[in-house]
C-alpha cells in the first residue's frame, strides 16, 4: 500500500473525503467528460488534461437518475447541445475515436450524438441515432448503420473508432459495422447532442463521453461498454502521533 506523510500537520478535527471515482484508462484522451458537475453548469470539465472543455447555451440538464456512472446530461429534444473545440481535429487527417452512453425515449426521428460542424471543409453527423434503433455515421458521406437494435428506455454504450482505413461501430461493447471509408476533410466544432443547426436533437440522457487520438482496439472499447467496472473500493488510513518536541536526529555523512 502507499504511505502518505503529512509532517508537522496537526489534525485536530474529523476528516470527511468525498467525491465521485470515475477510472478510465488513458489511451491518447483527447477529452473526456463525467459530467458531475453542479446543476446549472454551463461548463462541463474535460478530464484528460487537455483543458478541451464542452461548453453550452441551451444546456442539458444534469440528473442524478438511471446512469451507470452517477450523473448523466438529460436533453429536451428541442434545442440543447453542447459545444467542444478540439483544435487540429480533423477526421481526414488522423485516428480517432469516440466513446458513450446514451438512453433515448423516442425514435422518431433521426438524433445526432456527435456531429462536426464543416469548419472549412464538409460538416457531417459522425454519431448518430436512426429512426430505426440502430446507431449509424456519416463519416466518408455515405449512411452506415448498424444491423442490430437497441432499445428504448434503457442505457447502451455506442463507439466509433476510424483507424485512418476502416470505419467500426459498436454498440454495448459489439462490433457492428467495419467498412472501409475515405473521410472528408473538417475543420469545425463538436456539437454533442444536435446536428450543424437546430435538427436531429436528442431526446434523452447521455453520459461518459470520451474522444481519443487514436483508433481504439475492440478489447478496449469491450473494457469502456462495462458497467461492473473494477478498481479502487476503499482506503486504509493510519495516524501515528508524534512529539516532535522528543525527536532528535543524528545524520553521518561518510567522507
Amino acid at each position: 500500500p502507499d504511505m502518505v506523510s503529512l509532517h508537522n500537520t496537526v489534525i485536530s478535527q474529523s476528516q470527511t473525503i468525498a467525491g465521485v471515482v470515475s477510472d478510465q484508462p488513458d489511451w491518447g484522451g483527447a477529452a473526456i467528460y463525467h459530467f458531475e458537475e453542479a446543476a446549472g453548469a454551463t461548463t462541463f470539465t474535460d478530464y484528460s488534461g487537455q483543458e478541451h472543455h464542452a461548453t453550452c447555451t441551451s444546456c442539458p440538464a444534469l440528473s442524478n437518475s438511471g446512469s451507470p456512472f452517477g450523473q448523466s446530461l438529460t436533453f429536451d429534444g428541442s434545442d440543447n447541445y453542447l459545444t467542444v473545440s478540439i483544435p487540429d481535429f480533423d477526421p481526414a487527417e488522423a485516428p480517432f475515436s469516440f466513446a458513450l452512453w446514451f438512453n433515448t425515449n423516442n425514435m422518431s426521428a433521426r438524433q445526432d450524438l456527435i456531429h462536426q460542424n464543416g469548419g472549412t471543409g464538409q460538416a457531417r453527423g459522425l454519431l448518430f441515432l436512426t429512426q430505426t434503433g440502430k446507431i449509424a455515421s456519416l463519416l466518408g458521406g455515405a449512411l452506415n448503420a448498424g444491423a442490430p437494435s437497441f432499445s428504448l428506455n434503457e442505457w447502451h454504450h455506442a463507439a466509433l473508432t476510424f483507424d485512418g482505413t476502416t470505419l467500426r461501430l459498436y454498440l454495448d461493447g459489439q462490433l457492428d459495422v467495419s467498412v472501409e471509408v475515405t473521410p472528408e476533410s473538417a475543420t469545425g466544432e463538436l456539437r454533442i447532442g444536435i446536428n450543424g443547426g437546430t435538427d436531429n436533437n436528442l431526446t434523452g440522457s447521455l453520459d461518459e463521453l470520451s474522444i481519443y487520438e487514436s483508433a481504439l482496439s475492440a478489447e478496449e472499447v469491450f473494457a469502456l461498454a462495462q458497467e461492473d467496472v473494477s478498481g479502487v473500493n476503499d482506503g486504509e488510513y493510519a495516524i501515528e502521533l508524534i512529539d516532535f518536541e522528543t525527536i532528535s536526529t543524528t545524520t553521518t555523512l561518510d567522507e
